[in-house]
């Protein structure tokens, strides 16, 4: 062995011929294949058009075919056709909300009361008029049922007619208080004299009545006042019993209780008809008896109000 110089038949010094060796087996292996494989190539036609015999076009041997470039035809155009917008879509068209019917009004039917009519049926015009001023004409439907109206007369309020008030006749017994002067005439007689006060007096049965009429001469007893003839007093019992006797019928209470003083004494009653005769605004009147020192009756009298000494005076 040489120093510095690898030994014959090194293994190092023989592999990159074994490369080379190999790199060139590995070509030639690629070229057989690629021949091998060329020899069954199927011709494929780029205008689309098949092969009609592929078995036969590869078991004919020659030259690679000369690979061409598709001709287009004639009326295609290079030019890409514009693309149409597409159609819009369309909205759904709103579903309108179904309308309600509207609530019905309940129909108010005013009756009115009936009225008797003016004249009877026969003798009712023949124009289709009701006979009755102001009510519904002859034919016109009324009632409460469908498709009836209601007459003008039934919707409005009828005026109420005055109601005549019945004449007043005597309040009470003849010659009494609220009585008319032809009653008085007949129950006294004749007048015999006036008062100063424009009291008419008339005289019977040893008593002397000054009675007042109202609103005149010739109108009712609104105060009656009673003396004796002989100016004598008497006891008041039988004063009681001559002007229990021309109260008004309806007077209340029927036997009040008397109430006074050393001067007089008193008796309070109410009467609705004594207060209608003479338009009076209060039912109550009174009779008012005058004493003297021993308490003996000098005169009384009846009259509207609530004042003893007043009606006294008054009856003076």
């Amino acid at each position: 062995m040489r120093n510095g110089a690898p030994p014959q038949g090194d293994p190092s010094n023989r592999w990159p011929w074994i490369a080379v060796l190999l790199g060139v087996l590995v070509v030639g292996v690629a070229v057989a294949i690629f021949l091998l494989n060329r020899s069954n190539t199927v011709n494929i036609n780029i205008e689309g058009t098949p092969t009609p015999n592929p078995l036969a076009g590869a078991a004919s041997p020659g030259p690679p075919p000369t690979l061409v470039p598709p001709t287009l035809a004639p009326s295609a155009s290079l030019v890409p056709s514009p693309t149409p917008p597409p159609s819009p879509t369309a909205q759904p068209t709103p579903t309108a909300r179904p309308t309600l019917p509207p609530t019905p009004t309940p129909l108010t039917v005013q009756v009115a009361a009936p009225t008797v009519p003016a004249a009877t049926p026969a003798q009712a015009p023949a124009t289709g008029q009701s006979p009755v001023p102001g009510g519904p004409a002859a034919g016109t439907p009324t009632g409460t049922g469908p498709g009836a109206s209601t007459p003008a007369a039934a919707t409005q309020p009828t005026a109420p007619q005055p109601t005549a008030t019945p004449p007043i006749g005597q309040v009470a017994a003849g010659g009494g208080l609220g009585n008319t002067r032809s009653d008085i005439d007949a129950a006294y007689g004749a007048p015999v004299g006036e008062t100063p006060n424009h009291l008419v007096v008339y005289r019977k049965n040893n008593f002397e009545y000054h009675v007042q009429l109202v609103p005149d001469l010739n109108g009712r007893a609104g105060l009656v006042a009673t003396a004796p003839q002989n100016g004598q007093p008497i006891a008041l019992e039988q004063a009681q019993a001559d002007a229990h006797r021309l109260l008004p019928r309806d007077a209340q209470p029927p036997n009040p209780t008397p109430e006074g003083s050393a001067q007089f004494v008193a008796e309070r009653y109410t009467s609705a008809s004594l207060a209608q005769a003479l338009s009076l605004n209060s039912p109550d009147f009174m009779i008012v008896y005058a004493r003297d020192a021993q308490g003996r009756i000098t005169r009384w009298v009846l009259g509207p109000g609530d004042d003893p000494n007043a009606l006294l005076q008054q009856g003076s």
